[in-house]
């Protein structure tokens, strides 16, 4: 029993000599491993701390002028090449993490002293690529102060170009403005204003004194073709159905002393029939198109019997008025005082005849 018991305390002691070794290699591996990870990330920072200086060059480079860009491009092919070379420092520490996860017992102090080494050689070429980027970058600045210097005078040529030019327009705007008024007054025209290519003229009935009829303003829209005025077009402060037919003609003739004695007439026959018709439309009930020349007058309750009048052209100087229809009625009633009709040659004559005889 008691050489039993001594085998036994020898092969305790045995053991606990065998797992004081396993623990001692255990903590090597362990600070092994501790070095190697401390220095992954030194590099690792030290490649973030390069890609942050080549980022902040990049941006310095970008803000280089418009003039100088075919050289920036070429910066910019050099920065992606730096890019690239950073691109593979990273694959190449994946790489590196990646064979450590693998083979993490065949690491070896050399081992990763080359890996190291490797990329120290790689961190030295970003360097020096950097260093290439910053001189290239001093000399764009002065190439673009240059260029700053001969766009400041080439900006006051142009100024002084501009300047010249309009003196020169105002000029011939003057002259031909002047055109115009002359040619205006030469035809009898009354000015009132004149624009760049516009002339206000008025026209007035001078045996009418109320305001709100008896003026025309006519806008005439010219141009200048050849040394000789054209006229484009002729608008009016109020509707213009009387005179349309003349204001194509005077495009087509450009002859304003004739269009300007025409539309005095028509003026003067149109005050007229306004002032006509508003006097009827203070005792009857009538709607005026304009633009047709046709009058519907309602009679009776609630203005069930409706009379068409049609105006003729150039009334009521010229032209005559006729009843066109009758709706709601007899339309025989009228026809049958043939003797009475033919002497009504008024829109009032015949408004009041039509009224005695319907309401």
């Amino acid at each position: 029993m008691w050489f039993a018991n001594g085998l036994q305390q020898e092969r305790f002691a045995d053991d606990v000599e065998e797992n004081w070794l396993s623990g001692e290699d255990h903590a090597q591996e362990k600070d092994l491993m501790n070095k190697e990870r401390k220095e992954a990330e030194k590099v690792k920072n030290n490649i973030e701390s390069v890609q942050e200086k080549l980022e902040q060059h990049a941006e310095d480079i970008q803000t280089v002028d418009e003039a100088i860009k075919k050289q920036e491009v070429q910066i910019q092919n050099k920065l992606s090449v730096v890019k690239e070379k950073m691109k593979k420092l990273k694959e190449l520490r994946d790489r590196k993490e990646l064979h450590k996860l693998q083979k993490r017992e065949r690491a070896t102090a050399c081992g990763t002293a080359e890996k190291l080494e490797q990329t120290l050689g790689a961190l030295e070429q970003c360097l020096a690529a950097i260093d290439s980027l910053t001189e290239h970058a001093s000399m764009l600045q002065s190439e673009r102060d240059a260029d700053q210097k001969t766009l400041i005078k080439l900006q006051d040529q142009v100024s002084t170009l501009k300047m010249e030019e309009e003196n020169s327009l105002n000029s011939s705007e003057k002259k031909r403005l002047r055109l115009f008024y002359n040619f205006a007054t030469f035809c009898g025209l009354r000015v009132i204003n004149v624009g760049e290519n516009w002339m206000e003229i008025d026209i007035s009935d001078i045996y009418d004194d109320s305001q709100d009829t008896s003026i025309l303003l006519l806008t005439v829209h010219f141009a200048v073709s050849d040394g000789a005025v054209l006229v484009e077009d002729v608008t009016a402060n109020c509707s213009t159905t009387f005179i349309r037919g003349l204001i194509d003609h005077l495009k087509s003739t450009h002859e304003l002393k004739v269009f300007n004695f025409e539309v005095q007439k028509r003026f003067q026959n149109h005050v007229k029939l306004l002032k006509e018709m508003k006097s009827l439309q203070k005792r009857f009930a009538i709607d005026w198109n304009e633009e047709e020349q046709m009058v519907r007058l309602m009679l009776g309750k609630a203005g069930q019997i409706v009379c068409t009048l049609k105006i003729q052209n150039g009334y009521p100087s010229n032209g005559d008025v006729s009843v066109v229809q009758i709706h709601g009625a007899d339309s025989a009633i009228i026809f049958q005082d043939s003797l009475v009709t033919t002497e009504l040659r008024t829109l009032t004559s015949w408004i009041e005849y039509l009224d005695i005889k319907y309401s």
